[in-house]
């Protein structure tokens, strides 16, 4: 019997969690299981996404495949596009080719698809897929393989035991953990220049011109109020704020925070193309907002695809954790040109994790 595809519907839910059993195992962590998160990503309704966004694969008698569509809308200086970052990935290695014919269903009327981190296997299988992969409402047009920059994790502790702890199992590297996150911990976050501030602010007081913009070479995601009010809805963040960086009396930049356990995400940030200097003032200030008005909190991390940025949250006192390319598959010629995709961590699953 041949698998049938299809969109998903919240009856699906134990389905698609059975398969992510069989194909993940142990790796499987409980977060992406989540009955009320696979809800929130799944079917609720989302401002880039106007018809459902999980797509399934029924074998005879169970799913057999599975993947997500957690949508973007890339603005580039020649118009708007949507595509998409993949998560969820799955498929049963009982039915040959299952993997590829989930990944092409998702990927029909979109105009590129991102991956970033994922699994040994997502990573080694996404270059040889561009020229094998062809849309159904296009099949004699293959998706071209495309690396558009690289996003950076930073973080910093905010306390100096637990953090240690949550890093690793106890060992006998643990004491030099606690010694690094005591030294980061207690070293004073660098003062704000003079004539600098931040403030706490509505979603909509946020200008305009704040918001993330296009360049020739860059596109970027697009910001619109709707998106954020999703994210204020996924029932594993906790606390969203807004702020406003003022120079003067006059705002140069956003940041919006929100608590994940027992850290808080710098998840968003504007506008695009921040020197160096002007992100300096952007981590000290997320930090400083950090420690003001989350409690309890061990930590404070973030993510960035701008090398300027990064340099910037570096000299305020974050740390590099690790790095991952975007790859991207590309079905509109259009993305072609773009060498960089400005991602922060409201693009990417790893917001909630």
């Amino acid at each position: 019997m041949a698998v049938q595809a299809r969109i998903s519907s919240p009856r699906d839910r134990d389905g698609i969690t059975e398969l992510m059993h069989r194909a993940f195992g142990s790796d499987l962590t409980d977060i992406f299981i989540d009955p009320r998160l696979q809800q929130w990503k799944y079917w609720d309704v989302h401002p880039f996404a106007a018809s459902g966004r999980s797509y399934v694969l029924d074998g005879k008698e169970r799913i057999v495949g599975h993947a997500c569509r957690w949508p973007m809308r890339l603005l580039t200086t020649e118009g708007a596009f949507d595509a998409f970052h993949l998560i969820d990935w799955a498929a049963d290695s009982s039915h040959a080719g299952a993997g590829l014919q989930v990944l092409r269903d998702s990927c029909e009327h979109s105009a590129a698809m991102f991956s970033i981190g994922g699994s040994p296997t997502t990573r080694r299988v996404l270059p040889a897929l561009g020229q094998n992969l062809r849309r159904r409402t296009n099949p004699k047009e293959a998706m071209s393989y495309q690396l558009g920059g690289t996003t950076c994790f930073l973080s910093r502790p905010l306390k100096v035991l637990a953090p240690a702890l949550q890093e690793a199992p106890l060992g006998w590297r643990t004491p030099a953990r606690i010694v690094k996150n005591a030294m980061y911990s207690v070293l004073p976050i660098p003062r704000l220049p003079a004539g600098y501030s931040f403030a706490p602010v509505s979603l909509t007081d946020i200008t305009e011109e704040l918001w993330p913009r296009p360049t020739v070479d860059m596109a970027v995601s697009a910001r619109p109020v709707e998106l954020f009010r999703h994210f204020a809805n996924c029932p594993v963040l906790r606390k969203p704020m807004y702020f406003v960086v003022i120079r003067g009396a006059s705002p140069i930049a956003y940041f919006f925070l929100v608590q994940v356990g027992e850290q808080v995400r710098l998840a968003d940030y504007g506008p695009a193309g921040l020197d160096e200097s002007a992100a300096h003032v952007l981590g000290t200030a997320a930090q400083l907002a950090a420690r003001r008005n989350y409690q309890g909190v061990r930590r404070i991390s973030t993510v960035t695809s701008e090398r300027p940025v990064r340099a910037g949250l570096l000299q305020s006192g974050f740390l590099q954790s690790y790095t991952e390319e975007i790859r991207g598959l590309i079905a509109d010629p259009a993305l072609l040109p773009v060498k960089e995709y400005r991602l922060t961590y409201l693009d990417l699953d790893a917001l909630y994790v």
